[in-house]
């Protein structure tokens, strides 16, 4: 059973009360900790819901109940720097020690974090996708956090399979369709949090027309007058033959420059060609002040903490999938500021127009991945293909009330045949499996 003390030793260190749908998340998954059976579960919910922190409880938990090592695992540098600062304010008082290991550390400290990793002495180890391919070994590596989970491939994910099978918690606003269908057919537990903190006001999401975003120009010159920032998105770094209409991010930097003479020394670019360092300062800039307007391509999709930026204008919004779009937009909900994001089109006609609108619509990420499951399939379920060719009829996977049927059949059926040679087999076979195509 939940060891409930040490539940409550690190909540009463948190400056804010857990809410009734977090509580109710930190149970189950600190269930699963103490289930032999290792976990591999999905927590789903948008920025605002303090996943990160979810996630550090269930991590002080394992270290304090079973001596075990924890690792959160991001996709960008600068999300496993904001991790760390953001779990270090209440993890370090508690005695945990936790450490920040990426690629642009210097060799000499990063063998002495690899030495005292496998030694036991780190209890919580914060990292890139970069640092997959070291030579980093644990003492006791019992749960694993995987955030942004969207942003990692299939084999990157199976990674920590190599260490004696940890608890594995993956963290999304928005699942990859693939991420769904396997969850439907019971490849993996989903938690939701579906509370939103007290004072968040809910995004405002609007399609518009090109000459529509010139007429905003009014209304964000005001916001920045308040101290608010602005994202422009665009899809593409520079030109291609095949989406010539589709402005590239140096273009769009350009066109900002001369819609805003105002402010232009106090807008800046960023796109996923530019290296590190180069990324990390412009967005630091960004966060400062130096700049109020920044135009970026979807490099700002994942973790950036930037409380003051209340207005996302997306353009060629039509070249995204919702997922993404639904992901991008909640990069301007990380304060009690009312938010706006603005899909640029060129067309408000249309099968296009119609699966913008979704995003108009709702905020539930689950429906909008839905949609793209209908759209752009879900990747074979038994193997790594993660996108377009399926190996299950698309009219299964979007049958909802059917997939749920198949789930609740499956369960049944273990609970009441455990002991059955074949089924043994079959489970091992696609525990197996499981491991490899772990999404």
């Amino acid at each position: 059973m939940p060891d409930r003390e040490n539940i409550k030793t690190i909540t009463n260190q948190l400056p804010f009360t857990l809410t009734n749908a977090q509580k109710k998340v930190i149970k189950n998954i600190i269930e699963n900790i103490h289930d032999p059976k290792p976990m591999i579960r999905l927590l789903q919910w948008d920025v605002g819901s303090w996943k990160t922190i979810v996630a550090a409880i269930v991590a002080y938990y394992t270290h304090n109940k079973f001596k075990g090592q924890s690792v959160f695992l991001a996709p960008l540098e600068v999300l496993a720097n904001q991790h760390y600062k953001t779990l270090a304010k209440f993890l370090l008082p508690l005695g945990i020690r936790l450490e920040l290991l990426t690629w642009s550390l210097p060799k000499s400290q990063k063998d002495k974090i690899k030495s005292d990793l496998a030694e036991g002495k780190i209890h919580i180890i914060i990292w890139t996708h970069a640092i997959l391919q070291e030579n980093v070994k644990f003492k006791n590596l019992s749960f694993v956090v995987i955030d942004e989970q969207h942003k990692f491939g299939v084999k990157q994910r199976s990674f920590f399979k190599q260490f004696n099978s940890p608890h594995i918690l993956q963290m999304s606003a928005t699942p990859i369709p693939r991420s769904m269908a396997l969850a439907f057919f019971g490849e993996f537990d989903v938690s939701i949090i579906d509370e939103l903190p007290s004072g968040r006001k809910p995004i405002t999401t609007k399609i518009i027309s090109e000459t529509e975003y010139q007429k905003l120009k009014p209304r964000i010159l005001t916001k920045i007058n308040q101290g608010q920032k602005i994202f422009i998105v665009t899809p593409l770094i520079e030109e291609s033959e095949k989406m010539e209409e589709v402005k590239a991010a140096t273009e769009e930097y350009m066109d900002a420059q001369l819609l805003y003479p105002e402010i232009k020394w106090k807008i800046g670019l960023l796109h996923g060609k530019m290296k590190s360092k180069e990324k990390d300062e412009v967005m630091q800039k960004f966060k400062n002040g130096q700049y109020c307007l920044l135009v970026s391509t979807t490099v700002i999709e994942v973790g950036v903490d930037v409380p003051e930026a209340t207005i996302m204008v997306i353009k060629n919004a039509e070249r995204f999938w919702l997922s993404q779009l639904h992901q991008l937009r909640w990069r301007i909900w990380r304060s009690d500021l009312q938010s706006y994001c603005f899909l640029e089109t060129r067309k408000k006609t249309g099968d296009t127009y119609k699966r913008l609108k979704s995003m108009e619509e709702t905020s539930d990420g689950f429906k909008l991945a839905e949609l793209d499951l209908q759209n752009r399939w879900a990747g074979e379920i038994l193997w790594t293909q993660q996108s377009w060719e399926t190996d299950i009829p698309l009219e299964i996977l979007s049958d909802i009330k059917f997939l749920e049927q198949i789930q609740e059949w499956a369960k049944r059926l273990l609970e009441h045949y455990p002991n059955l040679k074949w089924l043994d087999s079959l489970k091992k076979y696609m525990q197996e499996k499981m491991w490899d195509v772990l999404a």
